[in-house]
């Protein structure tokens, strides 16, 4: 019998929905344990497919889950929709047909809500509905004397939920209209246009503890955002200092190694060859025990500014650590285009720096490592750079120096640059 109605069920052509998954997972569990065990019972079977079925209906049917908002709105629509319609069984029993009718077509309002979710994905539309629904729903209530004696509860929870869908400046529109509600309410009673089995200054209790509830979530909605800001601030700081480095503002070391495999990526794919060009401040020390740390900061600070105002947009520069840095060059040409750069940013930086009134000059030596000339590896490349910094420093200082894969190619010294250990005054 299970097999019948399964084919049945699958035969028919209609359109999936959560309670017709429910069915067929129910059946399947029936004829899998009347496979194994006649005696066992499809109970487990059906908790898991009533689990399943409400999880999909949270996630409005999107897999790997759908955004807290929607979650949200489709489980308070879910508590609205049993109570409307115990509310309607309720009505309908009192003898109250009008009342029961119109929760029926609210009930009905939110599950046509929960279907126009799952079709469009914008939970804040269908928060608004929720919200719109509610409104005209306590009207009628008041209207009616509908839960007369929880009228206050009903209708506190309105600006929590309008705060808690809209945020601070919306949620106070929503309280307005429904305190406008409430007010005009008031007014037609008091002219005779309107009687109501709830009288003024019941109404101005409703109004005065809607308005009290409203303003204490207002409060905490507006310290939650606060917190909220101080935190998001406070994990973009976080992410800046794990990538920048914090004195020159450069990408750190990690951000170095994260980037590079992009860029190598991009010139096996374009067929370019990529530099990288290890960079290492000569006599860099004296300067900074003889001024200072501070001195020495600064100094790391207007060299980085140098070397990245004489690479392009394209390229790529970092702090790795020290008073070293490591640019990376893409699509650039051949060896004697690098050592173009080069020279440019030995030239850049064998301009005096004025660090706290004096006039101080350092040198730079640096290494090239090729890809893939040199190597077709991340850590090989950058160790491949650093031994030929280190060569360059073996030929003089001021100079720069190829990988040993690329015949340790070196370049001329830049004429005219002063010895890394010499000061000067500025102005002498």
């Amino acid at each position: 019998m299970h097999r019948q109605l399964l084919l049945s069920l699958q035969g028919t052509k209609i359109r999936p929905y959560p309670g017709y998954n429910i069915i067929k997972d129910y059946l399947r569990a029936g004829m899998h344990t009347s496979k194994v065990d006649s005696t066992s019972s499809p109970t487990p079977h059906i908790f898991s497919a009533l689990r399943r079925g409400f999880l999909n209906y949270l996630n409005s049917g999107q897999p790997g889950g759908a955004p807290t908002a929607v979650l949200y709105v489709n489980a308070i629509t879910l508590i609205g929709a049993v109570n409307t319609s115990t509310s309607v069984v309720i009505e309908y029993l009192i003898g109250n047909d009008r009342m029961a009718w119109f929760m029926a077509v609210i009930t009905l309002l939110a599950i046509l809500n929960v279907i126009l979710l799952r079709k469009t994905k914008n939970s804040s539309l269908a928060a608004t509905h929720i919200l719109l629904f509610m409104l005209v729903m306590l009207s009628a209530m008041l209207i009616d004397g509908m839960f007369e004696n929880t009228a206050l509860i009903w209708c506190a929870t309105f600006p929590a939920l309008a705060f808690f869908f809209k945020g601070k400046r919306k949620g106070m529109f929503w309280l307005g209209a429904l305190l406008g509600v409430l007010l005009l309410l008031m007014v037609l009673q008091s002219l005779n246009i309107l009687h109501m089995p709830y009288s003024n200054a019941a109404l101005a209790l409703i109004i005065a503890s809607t308005l009290t509830v409203g303003m204490m979530v207002f409060i905490f909605e507006s310290m939650r955002a606060k917190a909220e800001a101080s935190l998001h601030q406070a994990r973009e700081e976080l992410r800046y200092l794990a990538h920048n480095d914090a004195l020159t503002s450069l990408p750190n070391r990690t951000a170095f190694y994260n980037h590079l495999p992009q860029m190598l990526q991009q010139a096996d794919q374009e067929g370019s060859q990529l530099a990288v060009l290890f960079i290492d401040l000569d006599d860099f020390k004296p300067i900074n025990d003889t001024f200072g740390h501070e001195a020495g900061d600064e100094l790391l600070r207007q060299a980085a500014a140098r070397l990245g105002s004489h690479l392009r947009g394209s390229d790529f520069i970092a702090r790795f650590g020290g008073d070293e840095f490591v640019a990376v060059l893409p699509k650039i040409g051949g060896s004697r285009d690098i050592g173009v750069v080069a020279d440019k940013l030995i030239e850049a930086l064998a301009a005096p720096f004025t660090i706290q009134g004096y006039c101080c000059k350092i040198g730079v030596s640096i290494g090239i490592g090729l890809y893939p000339n040199c190597t077709d590896t991340i850590d090989g490349l950058v160790q491949l750079a650093d031994h030929a910094m280190y060569a360059a420093k073996l030929g003089g200082k001021n100079n720069y120096s190829f990988c040993p894969a690329d015949q340790m190619r070196t370049g001329s010294r830049y004429k005219g640059q002063a010895k890394c250990k010499q000061t000067c005054v500025e102005g002498k």
